[in-house]
């Protein structure tokens, strides 16, 4: 499954109830597991933003900010041989999620539990820190990471640069500082 949770919080104006147009601006997630999940065609199991065929809805996605409250997140690919996994104590990201260029933001304590590509893993079962801003263009699938902060262990490293996500693989030029 894609997320399973003790608690899901929903934000949008009282107001809303009441009108012909609900506007959905913050999720909050408590006590989850939530699995991401990119096949062999590239097919994402998460892509929940799509936009509706039906021209009568009535549910205005206009997300900013998603909270994550003990919560473990695993990313995996199949074609690109990644693994990630993370156990989320507290973040928080904020940004308007259903643009297809916007910057996100996120803070927050988190466990690294695995950070493996191609079989090769980076980071394992590592205490982590971040205070991280990307600028995401969906349509180009390039990601620019702004001056961010990560703190993993006791060492800090400050960290820019871009990636661009190919079907075949990653091209990456990060600058990470220590």
């Amino acid at each position: 499954p894609l997320l399973v949770a003790k608690n899901v919080f929903l934000l949008f104006s009282w107001w809303d109830v009441f009108s012909d147009d609900v506007r959905l601006k913050s999720i909050s997630i408590e006590n989850a597991s939530c699995n991401l999940f990119v096949d062999k065609n590239g097919d994402e199991n998460y892509d929940i933003f799509k936009k509706s065929e039906n021209k009568n809805s009535t549910f205005n996605l206009q997300l900013q900010e998603i909270i994550l409250k003990e919560t473990s997140i695993r990313y995996h690919t199949i074609n690109t041989a990644r693994d990630y996994s993370f156990f989320f104590l507290y973040m928080n990201w904020t940004g308007q999620f259903t643009s297809d260029i916007y910057d996100l933001s996120g803070s927050g304590n988190l466990m690294v539990e695995r950070f493996q590509t191609n079989g090769v893993n980076y980071i394992h079962h590592k205490e982590t820190t971040i205070d991280l801003t990307i600028h995401i263009d969906r349509q180009r699938k390039l990601y620019e990471i702004k001056e961010s902060t990560l703190k993993v262990a006791a060492l800090e490293f400050g960290v820019d640069g871009f990636f661009r996500d190919e079907k075949a693989s990653t091209f990456m030029d990060v600058n990470i500082k220590s």
